[in-house]
């Protein structure tokens, strides 16, 4: 076969990306052509990079709604943050130098609920100063 040959058979970008996910129609004829052709191995990897980071920036988005805080209190600063479990669940957390209470959450918005409300009813007096800091 010559190199002019071998060239025209070179999957597309978009036959690639199907192949990556394990969704393509031609998945042997295209494995086939990787076993021998550098350049298309070159964009597969480049193709399952990509899909990889779309993959982690769509896993998550919620991560970027969080609720954090500090809030500096007469028992001292108390923070409040949350972090993403292996279960996809969230730990919403409360802790200072006296407390330190947390719950299991379905989402960010349960999760940030949680962070505000029981606040809230542990500190129904506080008013928030240049020192607190609440982020969102």
């Amino acid at each position: 076969m010559t190199q002019a040959a071998h060239a025209l058979r070179h999957p597309s970008c978009d036959d690639l990306e199907a192949y990556s996910i394990g969704r393509s129609p031609n998945a042997d004829k295209i494995g086939e052509h990787l076993l021998t052709c550098e350049r298309c191995q070159n964009e597969l990897a480049l193709t399952d990079r990509y899909i990889q980071a779309m993959k982690k920036a769509a896993a998550s988005p919620e991560e970027y709604r969080r609720l954090r805080s500090i809030h500096i209190t007469d028992d001292g600063p108390i923070f409040g943050t949350m972090r993403e479990r292996e279960d996809r669940k969230w730990l919403a957390r409360h802790w200072g130098k006296q407390i330190d209470g947390w719950r299991i959450c379905d989402s960010v918005d349960e999760g940030n609920e949680y962070l505000r409300e029981s606040f809230d009813q542990m500190f129904p007096e506080h008013v928030c100063s240049e020192k607190c800091a609440v982020l969102n």
